[in-house]
């Protein structure tokens, strides 16, 4: 099993916090942005997760793809 959080820089506050699965959708919105579909409350979700840098989200859009792709359907 696997969660994805998100934190907000400097206030540490949790704004996400996913369950993981096999066929979640994760892709590269644009230079700096993640679009990734979960699950919240019952219902499929899109999220857009911006970080600093374009190196920063090639690296996360990496680990999540490692990450969910190691998940047991």
């Amino acid at each position: 099993r696997a969660r994805f959080i998100c934190r907000q820089e400097g206030s540490e506050k949790i704004t996400l916090n996913a369950a993981m699965f096999k066929a979640m959708t994760i892709e590269i919105a644009n230079k700096r942005d993640l679009g990734i579909l979960v699950i919240s409350e019952g219902l499929p979700t899109r999220y857009l997760v911006r970080v600093k840098t374009e190196a920063m989200a090639q690296a996360l859009f990496g680990a999540m793809e490692r990450v969910r792709d190691q998940l047991s359907a």
